[in-house]
């Protein structure tokens, strides 16, 4: 085996791919196919450049390894563009994942980073959120809409604007809260 890539590389770079063929709505039951055939290609181009022996072993290993590769657990992709648009000043742009659905308190995190309310080094601190949020919205006079630009519109300009209050989605609290919620709510028609 090289000492550039081990084995398990391969089934990291299969779950990515798996991703990839999720997002472009490629039919489940060709995943397997494809991975397995893409990998071995790569492995063997691998093997021309080295001389190793990779592409022997890629196969069983995947065999051995279908139920993880194919596992729905272990795939994270992007669900839609977003812009949180305020009153006065700058917009912020940001994605939303589908991790950050499956995972809230993980989600308003990424949310407080991209707003501005929390910085990266305080993930795992204390944060009076609530009183940064409120010295933002002074500052940015409230937030009017947040705009989703869904994964299979990202070629177009076609964004969805939802307004706090009044949206077909409900109303929503000027808070990060209130902010997620709608977030959540919008997007999960798409994950």
């Amino acid at each position: 085996m090289t000492k550039i890539f081990k084995i398990t590389d391969f089934e990291n770079l299969a779950v990515n791919i798996r991703s990839s063929l999720v997002k472009h709505e490629i039919p489940d039951e060709l995943h397997y196919s494809i991975i397995s055939d893409v990998l071995f290609d790569f492995a063997a181009y691998i093997d021309e450049k080295t001389n190793d022996n990779l592409h022997e072993v890629i196969d069983s290993y995947l065999e051995d390894h279908t139920e993880k590769i194919l596992s729905d657990e272990q795939e994270d992709y992007l669900l839609a563009d977003i812009e949180i648009i305020f009153e006065k000043g700058r917009k912020i742009k940001t994605n939303v994942l589908f991790s950050c659905l499956k995972n809230k308190e993980y989600g308003k995190l990424v949310l407080e980073v991209a707003v501005g309310v929390r910085d990266i080094s305080e993930l795992d601190k204390d944060v009076d959120i609530d009183s940064r949020f409120e010295k933002l919205m002074k500052k940015k006079e409230g937030v009017v809409s947040v705009n989703f630009q869904p994964l299979k519109d990202l070629d177009t300009k076609n964004w969805l604007s939802i307004p706090l209050v009044g949206s077909e989605y409900g109303d929503f609290e000027q808070s990060i809260d209130g902010i997620f919620n709608l977030i959540c709510k919008v997007a999960k028609q798409w994950a």
